[in-house]
This record gives structure tokens, C-alpha cells and sequence, in this order.
């Protein structure tokens, strides 16, 4: 990763460097940046609070974002996978070129275990669902995310096409 970071910086026109983005009066900061390139963490982008205004604001400035560590995406970890949808989404939607350096191929990053997490059984607790009620309702956002998933997937599978990569390079523009 750290090869195809550099061949591609050879093409801007800017040092590398860190890169401060203002979104709704606050700051989202990406460490290592080179031009409309973005060198990223699965966690910088995912595991903390940003949101879709945050990815498109990204995707005004960079054609091309490499993300790294990517774990195996569990529903443990619903939050970072509800975000890394989003930012897909976002990204795709705008030709964003992504890159991923992942735990385990794309058909393979989505785990679905089955069962809900402890946070789950909490609500359904605090909501007082229990048996076929709370079932349903932990099945149907596990459909969803799954869903939704499988989506993200399938984008990610076309954003690694020829075509894709091509009409994303900004630079002859």
C-alpha cells in the first residue's frame, strides 16, 4: 500500500502531507495526504464520529482514498459498519476511487455471527420485547445490515473495475 501511495503522489502536484477539512465548524483531520490523494485507517474514517457530510466533503477534495486495516466487519461493530457504508455510498456515488487493505477478501469482510450483541439485548430489554417480538426486531436490522452490505460489496467489487478507476482520475480534468 505504501508502494501505490507513492506511484500515485508522483502524479500530484503537491507535497505530502497532513490536510485539516472543515465540515460544519468542526474539523476533520487526515494525517497523510498528497493532492487529491487521502492515505487513511479503517478506524480514522470509521471509527469515530463522522458522518455522510463528512465523506462528501472528503469527496470534493481527493479522487483517490486508500484505507487501511480494515477488520473483519461484525455486527459488534454495527457503528463502524453503518459508517463504512455510508462512506462507500458517498464515495461511489461521486467516483471516488477506494483502495482497501483488508482483514480478508471483499466476499469475506462481513461477518455475520447470528446473533445480536449485548447492546441489542439491552434495548430489547429496556423495551421490554421478549421472545418471537424481540426476534423479529433483532432479525430485521440484521437483514438490513446485511442488505445493505451486500451493496457495499457489489460497489466496492465495481470500484476495483478499469472503468471505474478511470472515470474517477480527476487529474485530466
Amino acid at each position: 500500500m505504501d508502494a501505490l501511495f507513492d506511484e500515485l503522489a508522483l502524479r500530484q502536484s503537491s507535497a505530502t502531507g497532513r490536510r485539516v477539512l472543515t465540515v460544519q465548524g468542526r474539523e476533520v483531520v487526515l494525517e497523510k495526504t498528497c493532492g487529491s490523494l487521502a492515505d487513511c485507517t479503517f478506524h480514522q474514517l470509521c471509527g469515530s464520529p463522522l458522518g455522510a457530510s463528512d465523506y462528501l466533503e472528503m469527496a470534493q477534495h481527493f479522487d483517490t482514498v486508500l484505507i487501511r486495516n480494515v477488520p473483519l466487519l461484525t455486527l459488534e461493530l454495527r457503528d463502524a459498519v453503518r459508517r463504512f457504508i455510508t462512506l462507500v455510498d458517498n464515495f461511489y456515488d461521486r467516483k471516488v476511487r477506494v483502495v482497501l487493505l483488508a482483514e480478508a477478501p471483499l466476499e469475506a469482510l462481513f461477518v455475520h455471527s447470528g446473533k445480536g450483541d449485548i447492546r441489542d439485548r439491552q434495548l430489547l430489554d429496556d423495551l421490554g420485547l421478549r421472545g418471537g417480538a424481540a426476534q423479529h426486531v433483532s432479525l430485521f436490522t440484521a437483514e438490513e445490515e446485511i442488505f445493505a452490505f451486500k451493496r457495499t460489496v457489489s460497489r466496492l467489487l465495481e470500484m476495483q473495475t478499469d472503468a471505474y478507476w478511470t472515470q474517477g482520475d480527476r487529474s485530466h480534468r
